[in-house]
């Protein structure tokens, strides 16, 4: 059920506390808050979004469906489409808060946090190398931050573990520190 009345100043609040996704992707449930700006407003805020969703059963190998590719470079979105083959994601979390415009939040505006959990992941990170295969580990989007880290893994007989990576700022990245064990 979807849900709008008049805003404070003027706008529109829509909402809905219990939406189901479901598709052959993935499963969860959401709720969102949408406050929309009356016309003409001065000054303009913009929307503001509170969206929280639990995602699970998420199938690795349609993840270009649901890359934001409008606000990623090209290389990036092309490296996520090739690179990751396969995988489960049994868990996920989005919380999703703040104005819109002042996404991905450099300043604290608001709060964007994607949380996954991965298993049986199918990585093959660079053209010509083995692919990490029977992965396990996740990564957490946390406003304009990245962090990934691997529990398990192989590279042909190779086990991996406690693999780590994170950049801070995505938008502005220099180099990228990658730690991990293998045996």
């Amino acid at each position: 059920a979807l849900a709008w009345e008049p805003g404070p100043a003027g706008g529109l609040l829509v909402g809905a506390d219990d939406l189901v996704l479901e598709n052959a992707d993935l499963a969860g449930q959401a709720r969102l808050s949408l406050e929309l700006p009356a016309a003409g407003a001065v000054p303009n805020p913009g929307p503001l979004l509170d969206l929280r969703a639990s995602l699970r059963d998420a199938d690795g190998r349609q993840v270009r469906r649901y890359l934001p590719v409008g606000i990623m470079k090209p290389e990036l979105k092309d490296w996520l489409s090739r690179a990751l083959v396969s995988g489960t994601v049994p868990q996920a979390e989005v919380l999703l808060r703040g104005p819109l415009k002042d996404y991905p939040f450099r300043n604290q505006e608001g709060r964007f946090e994607l949380t996954l959990d991965c298993r049986d992941l199918v990585l093959d990170y660079q053209a010509g190398w083995p692919p990490i295969t029977g992965g396990a580990g996740g990564l957490r989007f946390l406003n304009e931050g990245l962090a990934i880290w691997l529990d398990s893994g192989r590279i042909y007989d190779t086990a991996l573990g406690k693999g780590a990576t994170a950049s801070p700022a995505l938008w502005h990245p220099h180099r990228m520190m990658i730690h991990g064990e293998a045996s």
